[in-house]
């Protein structure tokens, strides 16, 4: 019975180290045309605030932060072009 409970708990111990030990998905990366302004993580919610270089746009882009395990995948949800330009 000992015997048992030891291979289990050295089972759990494995499985456990081999969650941590899965690489981490990065944080979501903006395109390479744009200059990040601001980045806020509310809960399960990134948003980033971005001027859009092109165009000078400023847009705001939400990410749903999905949890799996001892790590974060982000997902696009949705991206708002505010109509407001800023002068580069």
């Amino acid at each position: 019975m000992k015997k048992r409970i030891l291979v289990i708990f050295c089972i759990i111990c494995i499985l456990s180290l081999s969650v941590y030990a899965k690489k981490n998905d990065p944080a979501p990366v903006p395109p390479r045309n744009v200059r990040v302004i601001s980045q806020n993580l509310d809960g399960i919610i990134l948003v980033v605030t971005v001027v859009d270089l092109d165009t000078n746009e400023l847009v705001i882009m939400h990410y749903n932060a999905i949890q799996k395990w001892a790590t974060y995948e982000f997902r696009l949800v949705q991206v708002i072009r505010t109509g407001t330009y800023v002068k580069s």
